[in-house]
């Protein structure tokens, strides 16, 4: 959706070509960040956070499965997260 918003021909001329002299640039959505920055990103890091922390405590022996992988990051625009197996004891 980010890339085809930067297209839209009604806001910008010649979307399809890379001009660094473009007249209004920070209305760009590439780096989802200034001006064009979802307004509730903030929340929704917080409502996830308190999420994970109310998962964690309630499941006892939460541990990483050594049978799997190393989690890794990766990705250089959007984080990219492989699976993260886990095991944990069962109430």
């Amino acid at each position: 959706m980010i890339a085809s918003g930067n297209r839209d021909e009604a806001r910008y001329e010649r979307p399809d070509v890379v001009d660094l002299e473009r007249p209004n640039p920070r209305q760009h959505l590439t780096f989802s960040v200034g001006i064009g920055a979802c307004v509730g990103s903030g929340l929704a890091r917080l409502v996830l956070q308190e999420a994970v922390g109310q998962l964690v405590a309630r499941l006892g022996g939460l541990r990483l499965d050594p049978a799997a992988g190393t989690p890794e990051l990766g990705g250089s625009m959007f984080r990219q997260y492989s699976p993260l197996n886990v095991l944990f004891d069962a109430a």
